[in-house]
């Protein structure tokens, strides 16, 4: 089976879109009409400061996951397995700035050097293979209590972890990986009848093959727009290159795409619940519609 309907949810902010409580909706409701769903968060990262639960999966699932990753799987219980679902994990950490005389904060670094462990698993015709890396020189920047509770989860991880510097880690989140995730996305879409595909961040798409999405949601805090998938993709190449949507903004890629419709979103009084079946049916209509899928 190949999926006939690719949703991209992509986030119009930086953080706090609502990227993941829609996507897990969409799928939600695409399920309820009878769709053979499947989800995929390709690439994740997440700020252990602002969601230190995350460390807790981690040590239960013994794989470094992403906070969004967990909960859309949560929501949508997809069938495959969510190192599939989430093939490049990262978790940041915050740095200690005693430990360079107070003149380096967390938000003085690239995300390499915030990087604490990662993963990525590719999957192929002979099976997966997954690498998972601690940044050991990150480590040495943590606050004192930040670093043995990361050390904890770690010691969690199967395989287990290779031990490396900021040089590994910033390879694991160079360009190269992004087909290594895409390898998983793709055996995601040959096996599911529709696949929703959340983006990170504001990034335009997580990946390359995401841009083949034939629908794409963009989301802000109380809005959604539908965009056809085509035209969204167009518009990413005009923008920038085409082999590297994850360096172009999804807001600049929505203005030249233009949408072809906009939904307000309901107020959830309890955001972990989610949206109703209700709630997203004008929605869900028009993203039947775009695609040309009923």
């Amino acid at each position: 089976m190949a999926a006939r309907l690719v949703v991209l949810v992509v986030g119009l902010e930086p953080v706090d879109s609502g990227k993941t409580t829609l996507a897990a909706g969409i799928a939600g409701g695409l399920a309820r009409m009878g769709f053979d769903v499947g989800v995929s968060k390709p690439v994740g990262g997440v700020d252990l400061w602002r969601s230190p639960w995350v460390l807790r999966e981690v040590e239960r699932l013994g794989i470094v996951v992403s906070g969004d990753a967990v909960a859309l799987a949560r929501a949508a219980e997809p069938e495959d397995p969510l190192d599939e679902v989430n093939p490049l994990a990262v978790l940041l950490a915050p740095v200690d700035p005693s430990r360079s005389e107070w003149r380096v904060t967390t938000s003085d670094l690239p995300l390499h050097l915030r990087a604490v462990a990662a993963r990525l698993t590719a999957c192929g015709g002979r099976g997966k293979s997954t690498l998972q890396a601690v940044n050991t020189e990150a480590a040495r920047r943590l606050p004192g209590l930040w670093a043995r509770r990361i050390e904890e989860a770690a010691s969690a991880l199967k395989p287990e972890p290779v031990r490396a510097g900021d040089e590994l880690m910033e390879g694991l989140l160079g360009p190269g990986s992004l087909a290594q995730a895409d390898s998983c996305l793709k055996a995601i879409l040959d096996r599911r009848e529709a696949v929703v595909i959340e983006s990170q961040s504001d990034v335009a798409a997580p990946t390359p093959l995401s841009l083949t999405a034939n629908v794409v949601v963009a989301v802000a805090p109380g809005k959604a727009a539908v965009l056809s998938g085509d035209r969204y993709s167009r518009a990413v190449s005009v923008a920038g290159s085409l082999g590297s949507p994850h360096l172009i903004r999804a807001s600049e890629a929505v203005r030249l795409a233009r949408p072809r419709a906009a939904f307000d979103l309901p107020v959830l009084e309890e955001p972990g619940l989610g949206y109703s079946p209700g709630d997203l049916a004008e929605l869900l209509d028009a993203i039947l519609d775009t695609a040309g899928v009923r």
